[in-house]
């Protein structure tokens, strides 16, 4: 291979990271404006629920975000989308600094490219950035701290303060929180001194879950956020206004929610195939740790820790349908985990890996057997979303929904509350 070619590999491999950053940040703009223009129900709407009609689970974000856009002059869809993509950009640039400096294998692409990864965004069009965000941009601060060398006082009331932010923003989010444990027992390498950081806020987290779980909120308390937000009360569900979608949902019934799932429980074959495929760069990853860094310790930390998210995440494949962004939420923690890990293993850590001429063939075979997987499939977030090809999907996908929301729109003006 020619030193030209070999210079232009190299720049490649020095920039995909950033690369890939600058489209999901673009992907998160445009993917929002679309959102707070032609279907605010969901993604616009999910931040703005508030504490106008009384305490109600997931209202911390819109009491922070209504008076802030009474402050500047904003409307308070614009404010929440500002608010959220911000979010978004500080969590990508902390996965920027954690997975820069390590080795660029073809472990580090299949995970950090993977369609169940960062490149969710991407691979589910016109998926905006959700609260999900929360949990994932708190872990990559928690970790960063860490690795700094943060004193145990201090980082057990960090970790205290996210999980109160976490649950009081979205409850969905507390299957996470056991990676921060992990976390922790990987930074101190010890589960005694883990348990001794993590245990205040476990105990803080458990307290409010279940005050959050008293106050799910009713169609009363949901007439209220609605008119706090300048929006337009609508008695139809699922409609693209501002208040028929998270805001109505408040005062859904267990039962409604229930049986809204049942009716997509055919595609648990499907997910359990994309689950397989979201989390295979991941085993392979801390099989890699295991044997050739001898993280024996971490690996077992984080294989338990992700089983235990795994299974406290049932509950909302119990009751709830974006069964696409649990496995992407569970994905994300533990590839945060895992870079830490690798982080903090002993090997040394470099940009590129030098290779011979006899593992020139093998790593040639590994690459494109990671292009393929990075590129031909999709987790859908939701059971009935049309993307299912990876990046080939995006384009089929956008020729097919910008029109039908042009005709909806068309049909039926959108109350957007601004």
């Amino acid at each position: 291979m020619s030193t030209r070619t070999n210079n232009l590999l190299d720049r490649i491999s020095r920039n995909s990271l950033l690369l890939l950053t600058v489209a999901l940040v673009l992907t998160a703009i445009l993917d929002t404006l679309h959102y707070l223009y032609t279907s605010p129900s969901y993604a616009i709407a999910d931040w703005l629920i508030n504490y106008s009609g009384g305490f109600v689970r997931r209202g911390l974000p819109g009491a922070f975000i209504l008076p802030a856009s009474h402050l500047f002059h904003i409307p308070p869809a614009w404010m929440a989308a500002v608010i959220s993509v911000a979010i978004y950009i500080a969590f990508l640039c902390g996965v920027c600094r954690l997975a820069a400096p390590l080795r660029r294998d073809v472990l580090w692409y299949a995970m950090l490219f993977s369609p169940a990864a960062l490149a969710f965004m991407i691979t589910n069009p016109l998926n905006a950035v959700r609260k999900d965000v929360l949990v994932m941009a708190a872990l990559t601060a928690v970790i960063l701290l860490m690795l700094r060398g943060l004193s145990g006082l201090k980082l057990s009331l960090v970790i205290a303060l996210f999980f109160a932010i976490l649950v009081l923003s979205h409850d969905a989010l507390y299957c996470c929180f056991p990676y921060f444990f992990a976390a922790a027992a990987l930074q101190r390498n010890s589960l005694k001194e883990a348990v001794k950081v993590t245990a205040g806020p476990f105990a803080l987290a458990a307290i409010l879950i279940d005050i959050a779980t008293h106050y799910p909120g009713n169609d009363l308390v949901a007439m209220a956020v609605c008119k706090s937000v300048g929006g337009r009360w609508i008695p139809v569900d699922d409609t693209n206004d501002l208040c028929s979608g998270a805001i109505k949902h408040l005062g859904w019934t267990f039962q409604k929610a229930r049986l809204q799932e049942l009716e997509n429980l055919h595609y648990w074959p499907l997910y359990t195939l994309l689950a397989v495929l979201s989390f295979a760069p991941f085993i392979a990853m801390l099989i890699v740790l295991w044997k050739r860094d001898g993280l024996c310790f971490q690996v077992k930390i984080i294989s338990w820790i992700a089983a235990i998210s795994a299974v406290s995440s049932l509950p909302l494949f119990y009751l709830t349908t974006d069964w696409g962004r649990w496995i992407h939420m569970q994905v994300i923690c533990l590839m945060l985990v895992v870079l830490m890990a690798e982080r903090l293993a002993p090997t040394p850590q470099v940009r590129t890996v030098t290779m011979t001429k006899s593992s020139r063939p093998r790593q040639a075979v590994l690459a494109f057997v990671v292009f393929v997987y990075c590129v031909s499939w999709t987790l859908p977030v939701y059971a009935a979303f049309p993307a299912r090809r990876g990046y080939l999907d995006v384009v089929r996908v956008l020729h097919h929904v910008l029109p039908f929301t042009h005709r909806t729109e068309a049909q039926h003006p959108i109350d957007r509350g601004w």
